[in-house]
């Protein structure tokens, strides 16, 4: 670990170092006490306890082949505490259990409580439980059985339909490879088919109103689904991950859909088409997207499809994470989010009508530059930077990478704003020169491979996380200037062992160097 202030240039060569991936934890770090295999912490409003985890000195390392039961209640240190609830992934991955029974008088079941149990194959849920988060058992490739008390007013399994649904809302919120889905449910939950592989083919019976966000999100072998006409309401992601399917339909009386990452990672998808019959949605021309119809919006898009004539803007992450290569914007154009192609690794072309009156593509440039302020506004992997350009606008090239590892920018460029080269997951090395005086919030922030910057420009403050969760980011060069390194500007470069910091520093923000190798050293300085 070493902090080095001068008042010329240094550069250091560093190895470059892999990001190490987090793994889900319980909420309580520190439980109240231990027993029987359990820890709990105790709900001071009453006699009652909540099961934060297994105990990995006793469940997590013996195997229950027969059934494995969350207690009711607890006897410690002469109370009686009864077990209200099972916390957020209280038995996360918890590969030992193969029967769960939950004892009457627990009443909820939080997010990922019991996800990637990987060998539990069946589950009982008596009638004292209220709610079961649909994430709750996530993953759980080889559950085929659920089973809900028949006395319980909250939740049920009609019909024998091995799943859970809500009874009030008659909303089906979890679900197994096994599950039908009753003709009474009107609604199925958010996440409520997530990650299922097991699915090949579905057939969403009449009745069902809504779908909620994530639905069938990464269900990676889902080639066909038909929705019903019964059907009004489609939540953010419902099919993001599912790179089998082929088709979708969105029948006439669907009212409310959300397209952001509608079809994020669907690379198989060929044809998207809206009822004729819709008032609110149209797939106009056969264009393979889905269009609100009063504002001739584009909220949600494929690899596949067209932006034709007539169309005025393009939505919230209508694109994001598919795989179209070209943009042709038409001369109706006037408006599009600056996300509405994240993760779009493979676009590498951009052009745009010639009387567009907003936006054009120089020759040669694969860039969209605004022209009532010359600022770029969309980039891509295939971008050129033009070298008369003055501004790169906020989130240019958010998510995409760019054409060349090294990124030399062009001499004469004055100001970078926010975000605009954040998540570039291929830039390695960039170069900012004199000429910059000005660089936004998280402009670089959560470049994966980003190891070198040399910065030459007249900038006289790092802004807030920019360079944040660069976790590769070994040699950073900063020229004399500059007057404050802001809050979180180098949050978690794990790489970052060494920083060279000119004199003319005075101030160093809040936790600029969070969670990396020279954070001691900085808090050590003495600034002028």
């Amino acid at each position: 670990m070493e902090i080095i202030i001068l008042a010329m240039k240094y550069q250091f060569f560093s190895l470059v170092a892999l990001l190490v991936l987090g793994v889900i934890t319980p909420i309580s770090a520190n439980p109240d006490f231990y027993k029987d295999g359990f820890a709990f912490d105790i709900i001071h409003e009453g006699p009652s306890v909540t099961i934060s985890r297994g105990d990995s000195s006793n469940v997590l390392q013996r195997t229950f082949s027969g059934e494995f039961h969350i207690p009711s209640s607890v006897e410690y240190q002469g109370c009686t505490y009864e077990v209200i609830s099972i916390e957020d992934a209280g038995f996360y991955g918890c590969t030992e259990i193969c029967h769960l029974v939950v004892e009457e008088g627990v009443e909820f079941i939080g997010e990922n409580a019991f996800a990637s149990c990987v060998n539990l194959q069946s589950v009982e849920i008596p009638a004292s439980v209220r709610s079961v988060d649909g994430l709750a058992f996530w993953g759980c490739r080889n559950l085929s059985s659920i089973k809900v008390d028949a006395q319980n007013a909250f939740l049920d399994s009609r019909g024998n339909c091995n799943g859970i649904i809500d009874s009030e809302l008659d909303e089906l919120v979890v679900t197994c490879i096994t599950t039908t889905i009753p003709s009474t449910v009107k609604s199925i939950g958010q996440g409520a088919f997530n990650n299922r592989s097991d699915i090949h083919e579905l057939v969403i019976p009449e009745g069902v109103r809504n779908i909620g966000s994530f639905a069938f999100a990464g269900c990676i072998n889902l080639k066909y689904i038909t929705l019903p006409m019964s059907l009004e309401v489609i939540g953010e992601c419902a099919f993001s991950g599912c790179k089998s399917l082929k088709s979708l339909y969105v029948p006439k009386n669907v009212r409310q859909l959300d397209g952001r990452k509608m079809f994020s990672g669907c690379d198989s998808l060929k044809s998207v088409m809206v009822d004729k019959e819709n008032p609110y949605y149209d797939s106009r021309e056969k264009c393979n997207a889905i269009i609100e119809t009063k504002d001739s919006k584009l909220i949600a898009g494929c690899a596949v499809s067209r932006l034709m004539e007539g169309l005025k803007d393009i939505g919230e992450h209508a694109f994001a994470g598919t795989g179209i290569r070209e943009i042709d914007m038409p001369q109706s154009l006037t408006s599009f989010s600056v996300n509405a192609f994240y993760d779009c690794d493979f676009l590498s072309k951009l052009t745009a009508h010639k009387d567009n009156p907003r936006y054009y593509v120089p020759s040669g440039s694969n860039a969209v530059i605004r022209k009532d302020s010359a600022i770029l506004v969309l980039g891509c992997i295939g971008t050129v930077l033009p070298k008369w350009l003055k501004i790169i606008g906020k989130d240019a090239f958010l998510g995409r990478p760019v054409d060349q590892s090294i990124l030399d920018l062009p001499n004469g460029l004055e100001e970078i704003r926010e975000g605009a080269f954040c998540l570039c997951d291929n830039l390695f090395e960039v170069r900012i020169p004199p000429s910059v005086t000005s660089i936004g919030m998280s402009a670089f922030s959560r470049c994966p491979q980003l190891t070198v910057v040399r910065m030459s420009g007249n900038v006289k403050g790092l802004a807030e996380f920019m360079f944040a969760e660069c976790g590769n980011l070994a040699v950073v060069d900063l020229p004399e200037g500059i007057l404050d390194v802001r809050s979180w500007a180098f949050y978690k470069c794990a790489n970052l062992r060494h920083i060279v910091l000119p004199l003319s520093v005075t101030s160093i923000g809040k936790n600029a160097f969070y969670g990396c190798p020279c954070e001691e050293g900085v808090k050590k300085l003495k600034l002028h």
